[in-house]
C-alpha cells in the first residue's frame, strides 16, 4: 500500500499527515494517529488522490532548486549604526552610573539626576558601571 501525504491534514496543528488507509494517518508534530474517516477520507477518495498525484508527477515540469549558499551576497546600503552615548546619568542617592539610553536611567527622578559628560568623571566620583555601560 502506498504512502499518503496530506498537506494541512492535521485537525490540531494544520500540518501534513502521512500514512495509509489501513494503518491511519500520523501527524509527527502532534504525535497523533488519525483514522482516515476522521479526516473525511474514504478509500475511493484516497485512490483518486493517488491517481491525480501520479499524473501530476508524470507531467510536471522539473524545477531548479537554488540553495542560499550559491546566491551572491547582497550588501546592505544602510547598515544600522550604534548609538553614540553622549552623556551618563546617575542618581544622587544611587551607586550606579547609566548610559543615557538605559532603562534604569529613565527611572531616575529629575531632581535626583546627576549628568556626567564622560564615564571617567562618574567613576572618579565613586559610581559603579551599570550593565548597559560596556
Amino acid at each position: 500500500m502506498k504512502l499518503i501525504v496530506l498537506e494541512q491534514g492535521c485537525q490540531i496543528c494544520n500540518r501534513a499527515v502521512k500514512g495509509n488507509y489501513e494503518y491511519g494517518l500520523f501527524c509527527a508534530a502532534c504525535n497523533v494517529l488519525f483514522r482516515p474517516e476522521h479526516l473525511g477520507l474514504t478509500k475511493a477518495k484516497i485512490e483518486r488522490m493517488m491517481k491525480k498525484k501520479e499524473i501530476d508527477e508524470k507531467f510536471s515540469v522539473p524545477t531548479t532548486v537554488v540553495h542560499a549558499e550559491t546566491l551572491p551576497e547582497i550588501k546592505k546600503e544602510h547598515e544600522p549604526q550604534k548609538k553614540i552615548i553622549t552623556h551618563f546619568l546617575a542618581s544622587k542617592q544611587g551607586a550606579m552610573v547609566h548610559a543615557s539610553n538605559c532603562f534604569f536611567a529613565k527611572n531616575i527622578r529629575n531632581e535626583n539626576t546627576l549628568v556626567f559628560s564622560s564615564l571617567r568623571d562618574a567613576l572618579d566620583k565613586g559610581y559603579k558601571k551599570c550593565g548597559c555601560v560596556n
